[in-house]
């Protein structure tokens, strides 16, 4: 069970930094759940990227169309002669969505140009603003000036810009590399006229970031895609999976290992289920709807299962990036059961981000993620769904009910 960018992350035209989850719908696929061989995926990641964008988690259910597989589908720009160094230290700087600098959407760029061979990158600490309403030309010769009076420390600088109808559409990418003394080196502009922007068809920021990095292939002579998921960790995938609290391979391998033993677990094992974190029922209805959870995975899973006699709240702040909601809520639900540890087996929560607002007159789920521990509080499967992924558009989620069956049939899926 479990995306990425990855990744990874999910970067809706309608979010700013600091506002709260809130449901999209986009074709792009989530991530996939790793394996110890596929750690790498993690660290691209982000929307939830990243293809390997965002995301990663071990022990997930393999999905059958993974953020991988989707980049290395649209990531298919013929290889040119480079303009410029890949080798060179460049700097990417917050991308404008909508005249608004977001720099998670610039660290998802600079996730899958690392993938695809640029080692040396840098996230810019400082921002720039565009002149509104002007035009690439303008745009470029205003951030050429940024740069020379404001020079990084790299050789090169990056800045793109998103341009559309928040909400509802992506209309331009922009991208302009200047030197450090501010000579402009490159600049493009993609719109739906173009062979590209048609082939990727960007609906939202992260197949914007795929937009810009394919057509930066050839001007840095990069690769077409992920570069060796198993090669060594770059310096913004290892800073990335760190501060969202992603294992590393030595903890993801012994995250495969517990979640093998559950695969092969017996029917009379015991998980106990806790009640749901974010859920919208009544106080008084809570038992009930815990004692419904715990039925319908013990069910459904093949497992003794029973619903906790205590409950149990998670800080778990609201976040843009979905996948640092997700293991701040693993993390924290395996310190719990290492102060209290349970009688049973295995312990579940589960945690619903519930969207802004209702659908018909019933509560609208935005997301799911539910995590597993063993006894001790080690960490055995991590697990989230969202818009990204079909079985969750399909399951529609309105009420209690609904929300226990899908919860159950991800833990049966990962029994398989």
């Amino acid at each position: 069970m479990h995306f990425q960018y990855h990744p990874p992350l999910d970067f809706p035209m309608t979010r700013s930094e600091s506002t709260p989850l809130k449901r999209t719908r986009t074709p792009f696929p989530a991530p996939k759940p790793l394996s110890p061989t596929r750690i790498a995926i993690a660290r691209a990641a982000f929307t939830g990227l990243l293809a390997a964008a965002a995301c990663g988690a071990t022990g997930c259910v393999p999905e059958r169309d993974t953020s991988a597989n989707r980049l290395a589908a649209v990531a298919a720009v013929p290889p040119a002669a480079a303009q410029l160094d890949r080798t060179a230290t460049t700097t990417i700087y917050p991308v404008s969505l909508a005249g608004h600098p977001m720099s998670q959407v610039g660290e998802a760029l600079g996730l899958l140009l690392e993938q695809r061979g640029m080692s040396q990158l840098e996230l810019a600490t400082n921002t720039f603003a565009a002149p509104p309403g002007v035009d690439i030309d303008a745009t470029a010769a205003a951030f050429a000036a940024f740069i020379a009076t404001t020079p990084p420390t790299s050789e090169y600088a990056v800045y793109c810009e998103f341009l559309g109808t928040p909400g509802r559409s992506v209309d331009e990418v922009r991208t302009v590399v200047v030197s450090r003394d501010g000579t402009i080196r490159w600049k493009d502009r993609q719109t739906a006229r173009d062979a590209d922007f048609a082939r990727v068809a960007p609906k939202e920021p992260l197949t914007c970031c795929v937009l810009v990095a394919d057509r930066l292939q050839p001007v840095f002579g990069l690769t077409a895609g992920a570069t060796d998921p198993n090669g060594p960790e770059g310096r913004l995938a290892k800073r990335w999976r760190e501060a969202n609290g992603l294992p590393d391979s030595v903890e993801a391998a012994a995250i495969e290992t517990r979640a093998e033993a559950f695969r092969r677990a017996s029917s009379s094992t015991t998980i106990v289920v806790y009640a749901p974190q974010g859920s919208p029922v009544d106080e008084a209805e809570r038992p009930a709807e815990v004692a419904d959870l715990a039925r319908r995975i013990g069910e459904t899973a093949g497992l003794t299962a029973s619903a906790a006699d205590r409950a149990v709240t998670l800080a778990v702040p609201a976040n843009m990036n979905e996948q640092r909601m997700l293991w701040t809520l693993a993390r924290g639900f395996s310190e719990e059961l290492r102060r209290h540890p349970p009688a049973a087996d295995y312990a579940l929560m589960t945690h619903y981000l519930m969207a802004g607002s209702p659908v018909g007159g019933a509560a609208t789920v935005g997301a799911v993620h539910t995590v597993l521990c063993d006894r001790t509080g080690a960490i055995v499967l991590v697990d989230f769904r969202n818009s990204h992924h079909a079985d969750f558009e399909a399951a529609r989620l309105r009420t209690a009910a609904d929300r226990a069956s899908f919860v159950a049939r991800r833990v049966a899926e990962a029994r398989k």
